[in-house]
């Protein structure tokens, strides 16, 4: 709506006007003018323009907005494609570890059969070498009619050992470590071949404190002098299939040594100690 102004021209512009249509040149004209058109109306136009602008900018940003959407439709296409290869991988992986579960148990359970062994294996002697051993020692003068091998095992600290009572030993105080026991019936020429096999055979780190407990003088088949003897050998830590280490052996002598100790001189309780006070007589002044 275009603006009306009404104007009314003046006496002097009526006579430039005058002039200028008699063929004289053309003049600038002063008039005025008057608004017809209401404030109201105004406003309307201008609040229907700022709407207009703001309607485009509104499809402006929508349009924006959807074009960032589609540019970004790539690549979350392939993120869903690659989340979708990524369950499938888990998914194979879960059902491959179910499959495995029985493998894993069969191993922990071998690893644990795998742990018994090797502690059965080195307590065990090792026998051939033993009776190799005390046949060296015995050399040719000495002939065994009976062996027999007792395999007791390291002796725990505190725990009487079979060993200790298969196998007398000469000296009773000794703490000597005994993993097992030789006994063994033999012939000799003498006392003093039987001797000699004893002598050397304490000298073999293998066997500990042999001991002869019944010799018997008398004559063979031949009529030559005989002596039957019989007798018993500790076996030592060198016998084991599993050699002990030296320091891990010192330890275990310095434990049985101090077992030994206590159980030969035992502290008495607090309650035996009280019942003895109580009955000792009470010293009059």
């Amino acid at each position: 709506m275009s603006a009306v102004r009404i104007g009314r021209k003046s006496a002097s512009a009526q006579t430039a006007s005058k002039s200028s249509s008699s063929g004289g040149g053309p003049s600038a004209s002063d008039h005025d003018e008057v608004n017809l058109v209401p404030k109201l109306v105004r406003d309307t136009i201008a609040v229907r323009h700022i709407g207009k602008a703001f309607r485009w900018l509104v499809i402006l940003v929508i349009a924006g907005a959807a074009a960032l959407w589609l540019m970004q439709l790539t690549p979350i296409d392939q993120a869903r494609t690659r989340l979708s290869e990524a369950q499938g991988q888990s998914t194979q992986l879960t059902a491959s570890v179910q499959k495995l579960a029985p493998i894993g148990q069969m191993y922990t359970l071998l690893t644990q059969q795998e742990g018994f062994i090797t502690d059965a294996l080195a307590a065990q002697v090792r026998v051939a070498d033993v009776l190799n051993a005390l046949q060296a020692d015995a050399g040719t003068t000495i002939r065994f009619t009976n062996l027999a091998l007792a395999n007791t095992g390291i002796p725990q600290p505190g725990v009487v050992s079979d060993a200790a009572t298969a196998c007398p030993d000469a000296n009773p105080f000794t703490t000597d470590v005994v993993v097992g026991c030789l006994s063994f019936t033999g012939t000799g020429g003498s006392r003093e071949e039987v001797a000699a096999f004893l002598l050397k055979a304490a000298s073999d780190p293998a066997f500990v404190n042999p001991y002869v407990t019944t010799t018997t003088m008398g004559e063979n088949a031949a009529g030559k002098p005989q002596v039957t003897f019989s007798g018993s050998a500790g076996l030592s830590l060198e016998a084991l299939a599993t050699p002990m280490s030296a320091k891990d052996a010192e330890a275990l002598k310095a434990a049985l040594e101090a077992a030994a100790q206590q159980a030969a001189n035992p502290s008495p309780s607090p309650s035996a100690a009280a019942a003895a006070a109580a009955s000792e007589p009470a010293v009059k002044p």
